[in-house]
């Protein structure tokens, strides 16, 4: 979604919106999602344990890692199009 074409949603020109989408999805939904899954309980019923917790802040450095790379193999094509991604930016 962060590389529509679309007005508004083209959320790969600005590296902070970018991340942020896939630090949401990837950190936060799946994994809540997932533990509720687990447990067999709705979001409303959470409790936040050790194991949730832990599981959050890995895929929050993970999430920001796959944020940071995600764009090198794509540097010259966003280079062309005016695209200022970090890759673009540092000039990896």
């Amino acid at each position: 979604m962060y590389s529509v074409d679309i007005r508004m949603l083209r959320w790969k020109e600005n590296p902070f919106l970018a991340t942020s989408c896939i630090l949401i999805v990837r950190a936060l939904i799946v994994q809540i999602g997932f533990y509720c899954h687990a447990l067999g309980s709705g979001f409303l019923g959470i409790e936040l344990r050790r194991n949730l917790i832990f599981s959050i802040f890995f895929m929050c450095i993970y999430s920001i890692v796959i944020a940071l790379f995600k764009d090198i193999p794509d540097i010259m094509g966003d280079a062309q199009e005016g695209i200022q991604t970090l890759s673009v930016q540092f000039g990896v």
